[in-house]
């Protein structure tokens, strides 16, 4: 008989049983309410010392501290990269060592009960989430710990007092920060760095001086610089600009941010409207249903128009810079990606290894509504889309992808038979006719032409092993040398295919393709002289007459081929 037990057991928990007799019991409702509340507070050092080893640049860094600035409805922002004055030693010109990252800026500051919450990880924060930038209350901290110990802010109210607060590494014992007003020290400090928002400078032009309130502000110090990168001022100046040029576009165009790095303007950077257009802008419509309603992701798709790989190099147009570029509330978060998922080739949005859309790039504004659905990390640098939004995609996509990729075949194929013509050959092969007696020439090919008539079953069980021969000779015709008889093709064997390729034509004569797919046509035959040319295209038919007398049957035709293959394709890589 069950014990009382067992029986509780039995009813209680769902019973399974293996065909190896083994039984797995479910857990049991566990009641809490006789259980001992204890506190779990992490342990600040080993917390801090894992958050500053996440997937953060400074790049990234600076600009969570800058969205903060703009969520604060700031119209003026500047980031201050304060370098520290060394001799100059060696020959290099590096610039001058970081020594603090400033960020000013006119927004309407914080409250000391706001400046608290800031310092805080995971803050809570008042947020608008139609056009705010924060995330996760994570940034200031977050950003400013994964480039140094020690963060500092500055801040004032209209009408109030300047307020400090310092969240130190070094004199953290729990999670405990510093709070209190500014002397008059600190005051003059914070009133001076405020009145350089008025100096804006632009490249080629005098200072300007700008109408700029100042009643409230905050200044965001980063020091103790442990963690960077970039140790040289001029290097993370320059990368910043380019940056913040194309992240914040949005805000520059349309609701006249002043954002500068140093003082210094940024330029706007628009990666699709900044260049020619094929169609123009074109718009699709991606609705999402999450969270009880149904939110909208517009796509905005570019098809940039290019003149060949030369003209591609110049305006940055590559296969990484190719696929989407996704804008959070106005702000650029990702830049050319494909949103290809793992798995099979099937299910990828954009083709793997295909650099026939090089140029179709697609704006994807995201509302912040969607965090949670498109898994934002804190870091706002990456987003991950479900199975069924990615097929949706797909199904918009895949249309300007087909387009894309047969306009730029068709154009290819035409320009680059325009440039075949262009170069000239016949040098090279009044050169091969003067010297044809002193070269080696292979004895030809042997090509083997099916049967015009078939046989019948009864006639091939009655022929003789010598008959079968016979016929099998009638069927192979060689194709003798014509000595001293070159041509030179320009042919389309693709991108990563051979620089050349060596072949016969009826009458025997060697022709020797040149692809003009490969980087090496473009960045090497097309810019040459025609003395270098000549010397190339000598080159590739003596390389093309040697491996013609291999018989292609043989494992030797077999081995140079491949690597003929294999060298093409590297050297189009290290071209390109």
């Amino acid at each position: 008989m069950a014990t009382q037990t067992e029986d509780a057991l039995n009813t209680s928990t769902n019973r399974r049983v293996s065909n190896s007799n083994v039984i797995s019991l479910s857990p049991p409702n566990i009641s809490l309410s006789n259980f001992e509340q204890i506190g779990n507070v992490p342990n600040a050092g080993k917390l801090y010392r894992s958050l500053r080893h996440f997937n953060y640049t400074e790049i990234d860094a600076i600009k969570d501290i800058v969205d903060n600035s703009i969520d604060a409805r700031s119209d003026r922002i500047n980031v201050i990269l304060e370098c520290r004055k060394v001799e100059k030693k060696g020959k290099g010109n590096f610039g001058e060592p970081i020594e603090r990252i400033i960020i000013i800026d006119n927004g309407c500051a914080m409250d000391k009960e706001t400046l608290v919450e800031a310092l805080k990880l995971a803050s809570e924060t008042e947020r608008d989430i139609e056009c705010d930038l924060g995330l996760y209350g994570m940034g200031l901290i977050t950003a400013s710990i994964s480039m140094g110990r020690r963060l500092t802010v500055y801040t004032k109210e209209k009408d109030g007092p300047i307020l400090i607060g310092v969240h130190d590494l070094d004199e953290m014992q729990s999670f405990e920060i510093r709070i209190g007003e500014a002397d008059f020290i600190g005051s003059r400090y914070f009133e001076h760095m405020l009145e350089g928002l008025k100096t804006v400078k632009k490249a080629g032009e005098k200072e300007s001086i700008l109408d700029v309130n100042l009643e409230s502000g905050t200044i965001v110090i980063v020091d103790k610089l442990d963690q960077m990168t970039y140790s040289y001022g001029q290097g993370l100046e320059r990368a910043l600009i380019r940056e913040f040029g194309q992240t914040y576009r949005w805000f520059a165009q349309n609701q006249d941010k002043s954002i500068t790095i140093n003082q210094n303007n940024i330029p706007i950077i628009d990666p699709i409207r900044d260049h020619k257009l094929r169609y123009g802008t074109e718009e699709e419509i991606l609705e999402i249903d999450f969270g009880g309603s149904t939110h909208t992701i517009k796509l905005y798709i570019g098809e940039l128009i290019t003149s060949g790989a030369k003209d591609s190099k110049v305006q940055g147009i590559s296969y990484d810079t190719r696929g989407f570029y996704v804008v959070r509330n106005f702000r650029e978060i990702i830049a050319g990606t494909t949103l290809n998922p793992r798995g099979p080739s099937s299910e990828k949005i954009f083709p793997e290894g295909n650099h026939w859309a090089n140029n179709l790039r697609i704006e994807m504004m995201v509302p912040a509504a969607l965090d949670d659905f498109l898994k934002m990390t804190f870091s706002k640098n990456s987003i991950c889309l479900n199975q069924s939004t990615t097929a949706k995609l797909r199904s918009i996509v895949s249309k300007y992808i087909n387009r894309c990729e047969s306009t730029n075949k068709a154009e290819s194929k035409e320009r680059k038979k325009k440039k075949g013509e262009e170069i000239n050959t016949k040098a090279a092969q009044e050169t091969i006719d003067k010297k044809k007696n002193l070269l080696k020439w292979p004895d030809g090919v042997k090509e083997v032409r099916k049967s015009s008539k078939k046989k019948k079953a009864k006639d091939k069980k009655n022929d003789s092993s010598d008959k079968t021969k016979d016929r099998i000779a009638k069927k192979t015709r060689v194709i003798k040398t014509s000595n001293g008889t070159v041509e030179f093709v320009f042919v389309s064997i693709g991108e990563h295919g051979p620089v050349y390729q060596p072949n016969w034509n009826d009458m025997g004569k060697i022709t020797v393709e040149i692809n003009v797919d490969n980087p090496f046509y473009n960045e090497v035959l097309d810019k040459c002289s025609q003395e270098p040319i000549d010397g190339l295209l000598l080159y590739f038919f003596a390389c093309a007459k040697e491996e013609l007398s291999f018989n292609r049957s043989d494992e030797s035709y077999n081995f140079l081929c491949a690597r003929r293959t294999n060298v093409g394709n590297e050297v189009a890589m290290l071209l390109n």
